[in-house]
């Protein structure tokens, strides 16, 4: 039940930034942190790369974690001959929140220990890793 609320809090922030028109952009483990003066509760940290969903029609340099990045973000980087491996040039659309929802998705199949990071680019699914997930 703990961690089921642990991942139901920081679901509850992104979407409290999405439905603010933000795409955090970098969502991962490392970015999850825990404030343990105040009930335990986790905190969405690092928005560093969090950027406003536009109407104006320009582009805008996002960036994001290659190993948490959703499979078109990453093979629009390789198409579009990006700034840098992680770094590319995009119109931020109400579309692009399913970025925040994958990497979110990774994420929780890391901390649960389904899915080693070394591997994530595909997913490893163990015997042993599915055995001992504390669900």
């Amino acid at each position: 039940v703990m961690i089921l609320n642990f991942f139901y809090q920081i679901a509850k922030a992104i979407q409290f930034i999405h439905t603010r028109d933000v795409i955090h952009f970098d969502i991962k483990p490392q970015n999850i942190l825990i404030d343990t003066e105040f009930d335990d509760n986790p905190l969405l940290a690092d928005l560093g790369y969090a950027k406003k969903i536009s109407n104006q029609g320009r582009k805008t340099v996002i960036g994001f974690t290659f190993t948490y990045a959703h499979p078109s973000l990453i093979l629009w980087a390789r198409e579009k001959k990006s700034i840098s491996r992680t770094k590319i040039e995009l119109i931020p659309k109400e579309e692009h929140k399913k970025y925040d929802i994958y990497a979110f998705a990774k994420s929780i199949l890391e901390i649960l220990k389904i899915v080693n990071r070394k591997f994530s680019t595909k997913y490893v699914f163990t015997f042993s890793s599915l055995q001992n997930a504390r669900w």
